[in-house]
């Protein structure tokens, strides 16, 4: 069962439009779901009624409906979803205002990504021009609540649109550390995050290290799953032959010790297989030493 079908109760209005079109339908709820993990992020809770949060989730729920199926089906849909509420509840008109501003971004810049869509809402929320409910009334939304989130919560979560977010929008934030000093391209590779780690590389600096002492390079070596990130490092300005401090050990050493075989075969291209570690080992002699015979034969 598509996990739409689990989060979101159509009501009558919404059913007859799924029975018109159950693409456009799935697409509007598909779409729900994702404002409102963005919104989780951003706001620090999936609770939010009548607040700003709860504005930034309409706007950008009616936006990526817009974007994705057409600006008149997200008037329909949207519409339809208020059908439980009196044209002159204040909570109605909360939503239908704050819905018409996030399908108006798309009519005016039809070729936004997401992450812009996001962006756009946050403008909106921001310079006041959405509405919220203060004391029975519609009131200007405003800046408070908003939070950018934690990167590596972000890439735990593989929450793409987000991490598409900050990327675009905040790359300050992509620079944080964590508690190890890691780099957010480090935990992308870490977690096998290949997403994450497209976006990322094109952005950040690929030859820092941690607390560890290994670049994003070295931790490809230590990993079964590093050599699908190895080439797209290199071809951004990985130094191949950079030598971490503890040990003296470049990547290719690395990978000789965990006889990573797929990441002896991509590194060896741009490696200089002769350097020696600070105890006056080559990446060959390493895998002598660890008898990964195998990998030594592709050193000689």
């Amino acid at each position: 069962m598509p996990i739409w079908e689990d989060i979101y109760d159509p009501n009558e209005s919404e059913k007859k439009l799924m029975r018109e079109n159950p693409e456009f339908s799935k697409t509007s709820i598909e779409s729900a779901y994702l404002a409102q993990t963005v919104m989780t992020f951003l706001y620090l809770s999936p609770y939010q009624q009548h607040n700003n949060g709860d504005a930034f989730r309409h706007c950008l729920w009616s936006s990526i409906v817009a974007k994705r199926t057409s600006p008149e089906w997200a008037i329909r849909w949207t519409t339809a979803h208020e059908e439980g509420l009196s044209s002159g509840d204040i909570r109605r008109k909360m939503d239908i205002n704050n819905n018409a501003e996030g399908i108006k971004s798309v009519r005016e810049s039809p070729t936004l990504k997401v992450s812009d869509l996001i962006y756009r809402c946050c403008q909106l929320i921001h310079q006041g021009r959405l509405r919220k409910v203060q004391k029975k009334i519609l009131v200007a939304t405003d800046s408070s609540g908003f939070n950018v989130p934690n990167i590596f919560l972000v890439i735990s979560e593989r929450a793409n649109e987000v991490l598409d977010f900050i990327a675009d929008y905040y790359k300050e934030k992509a620079e944080e550390r964590d508690a190890d000093e890691n780099s957010a391209l480090h935990r992308c590779i870490m977690d096998d995050y290949e997403y994450g780690f497209n976006i990322l590389v094109s952005i950040m600096d690929v030859n820092s290290s941690g607390n560890s002492g290994l670049t994003p390079l070295m931790i490809c070596s230590t990993c079964s799953h590093g050599y699908k990130y190895a080439g797209k490092l290199i071809a951004h300005g990985a130094n191949a032959d950079y030598k971490e401090e503890n040990y003296g050990e470049t990547a290719l050493m690395k990978a000789a010790v965990y006889g990573n075989r797929e990441m002896i075969n991509v590194l060896l291209p741009a490696s200089n297989k002769k350097i020696k570690s600070n105890n006056g080992f080559t990446a060959y002699d390493l895998a002598m030493n660890e008898n990964n015979l195998k990998i030594a034969k592709l050193l000689i």
